[in-house]
């Protein structure tokens, strides 16, 4: 199979995906209506991405469904049966294009894990809040970089992991294993280090990685009914992982520390961007492959909008290895659907460098006829109606905006009318969004 995937161009592999993407072959649905439906939906999105025109806008409607159903994000976090009947009443409450179940982090896995790089409801948060917190800190030193470049491995194991989730630190006890080279019984070497804390260490894993696969079985059910109601699925699917700035920015060396070092040591921080983006694509072209199913390739930007740095900085430290990470999803027939966090109204230009109709940019809160101007011919845009104004505006606002995007936006295809994001939007209205799903059916040619 792999063999024969690498003889297709990017185009070819790009067409591949799209192929199956659609085709019903293998899919199981309730109803002949709900296959077509199905497929129509399917088509608006290939065609959009394409920059071609369809029946109509392709929607995709924000995420209320806990607040629908009246369920607090600490108990979908904790009792996934409720998970399941929020989401599951929200496939059938909107007629959208694509059907979107909301990410709700299992909290009994974090609880076995001690996770320490979140701050989630009852753990830190009220139990009230609707999401988690993620701690900004420094997780990596700056003078670890060296160690991350050269024996990324040993600085995971040894250091990292254990920073970021507490059950994992016995183990640092265990990884290393040099001290068998040579040793006359390696076996009795390695049993050693097999100590109470590390077998315990072993014992929690196997119990949270068996809660995980019951967290997993919730969403997975979900979309499995989602489809075959007729609504494509959005997945998780992210050979790309997320821009090397925000690996290092968001996880590493937190917002503080990236911000020096831009200043006192920019080469270093060159060089471990360009490690992380080589051990990405290398990663991704193992399973292209394996992935045919599904044509997106999905992808946050956190640190690369308007307010954090400087063109010129964009330029130089957030840039170039993502679009080099781009480029090469693209050579694999990925379609790149990029959600552009916060403004990025100063970043157009540089979106304009990637091949004409091979990414989707979803963007939160960025002028979308400004958008529309510079990338109109070059890629599809997304989004249009922020979060708050679900939340906050009144329908016939929505319905108003919504139409100016359509006109604006929509003309000559390329243009997805979605929310400011993919997260549960905490009081937002019903109304406002079936004010979207109308205004998509009455004001398309």
């Amino acid at each position: 199979m792999y063999q024969e995937w690498s003889k297709l161009s990017p185009e070819e592999k790009r067409e591949e995906r799209f192929r199956r993407y659609i085709s019903t072959e293998g899919r199981e649905f309730v109803s002949p209506e709900a296959r077509k439906a199905y497929q129509e939906r399917v088509n608006r999105f290939c065609n959009a991405v394409k920059m071609q025109t369809s029946d109509r806008v392709p929607i995709i409607t924000p995420d209320i469904s806990l607040d629908m159903a009246g369920v607090k994000f600490h108990t979908a976090m904790y009792d996934y049966d409720e998970f399941r009947r929020a989401y599951r009443n929200s496939i059938y409450n909107f007629d959208t294009d694509m059907f979107v179940c909301g990410y709700v982090p299992s909290g009994k896995v974090y609880d076995l894990l001690d996770t320490k790089e979140y701050l989630w409801p009852g753990h830190g948060l009220d139990l009230d809040c609707p999401g988690i917190q993620y701690l900004d800190k420094e997780y990596m030193t700056a003078d670890e970089y060296d160690e991350l470049i050269k024996s990324p491995n040993d600085f995971l194991w040894n250091k990292y992991i254990a920073r970021l989730v507490g059950s994992f630190a016995p183990l640092t006890q265990f990884y290393d294993l040099t001290g068998v080279i040579g040793d006359i019984a390696p076996s009795a070497t390695i049993m050693m280090k097999l100590s109470p804390a590390v077998l315990s260490t072993f014992q929690t894993l196997i119990d949270a990685a068996k809660e995980n696969w019951e967290w997993l079985k919730a969403p997975m059910e979900v979309n499995m009914e989602a489809e075959k109601a007729g609504f494509p699925v959005w997945k998780m699917v992210a050979p790309g992982g997320v821009a090397p700035f925000d690996d290092i920015g968001n996880c590493m060396r937190g917002t503080r520390g990236i911000l020096i070092d831009m200043y006192r040591q920019p080469d270093k921080l060159l060089e471990a961007m360009e490690f992380i983006a080589n051990m990405r694509i290398e990663r991704m072209k193992r399973f292209s492959a394996f992935f045919t199913d599904y044509p997106f390739s999905s992808m946050a930007l956190h640190k690369g909008g308007d307010a954090f740095m400087s063109d010129k900085q964009f330029a130089t430290f957030y840039w170039p290895p993502l679009k080099k990470i781009l480029l090469a999803l693209i050579n694999e027939g990925f379609v790149p659907f990029i959600f552009a966090e916060g403004c990025f109204n100063t970043r157009l230009e540089h979106f304009m460098e990637l091949p004409k109709g091979s990414v989707v940019w979803w963007f939160e809160s960025t002028d979308m006829v400004r958008a529309k101007k510079i990338l109109g011919n070059t890629a599809c845009i997304a989004g249009g109606i922020t979060n708050p104004m679900i939340a906050l505006s009144q329908p016939q606002d929505i319905k108003e905006k919504c139409r100016e995007l359509i006109e604006v936006c929509g003309k000559d295809g390329g243009f997805i009318l979605a929310s400011g994001g993919l997260g549960n939007i905490d009081k937002g209205k019903q109304e406002n969004v079936r004010a979207m799903i109308e205004a998509v059916k009455e004001y398309c040619p």
